[in-house]
């Protein structure tokens, strides 16, 4: 009996921990190095602690805002837009798996569950909705 109990403690471990890193979302712009470009001073200094400075990377431009992807700073599973126009932060939107972020011009952009195909695209995980 005590080693059912223990085959079904490691097999629930095991799982538990395969369900944890499942949820890490798998953004392919966060494989490559960080840039200059990628770490804008008006992000850094805008006082905005939603983001994991150390992932954030420009991923587009869209009617005069450029457009950032970044890792929540809280939560290992959360996924976050940022934009910024005019030099200026303007928002950042956070969110698990999927984020809709909409800017003040009331263009949507996405992050996260892309079709590989998808037009609207401006990177592998980012897109425009409108």
């Amino acid at each position: 009996m005590r080693r059912r109990v223990c085959a079904v403690l490691v097999v629930m471990a095991t799982l538990t921990s395969t369900s944890c890193a499942a949820l890490q979302p798998s953004c392919p712009e966060f494989s490559r190095e960080q840039t200059a470009a990628d770490l804008p001073n008006a992000i850094v200094e805008s006082g905005d602690d939603s983001v994991d400075l150390d992932t954030l990377r420009h991923v587009g431009d869209v009617d005069g805002y450029d457009v950032y992807l970044a890792r929540g700073r809280e939560a290992q599973n959360t996924i976050c837009i940022v934009v910024m126009k005019d030099d200026a932060w303007e928002s950042t939107g956070c969110g698990s798996d999927r984020i809709t972020l909409t800017t003040r011009s009331g263009t949507e952009i996405e992050a996260g569950g892309l079709q590989p195909d998808d037009e609207n695209a401006l990177s592998e995980s980012v897109r425009i909705v409108h």
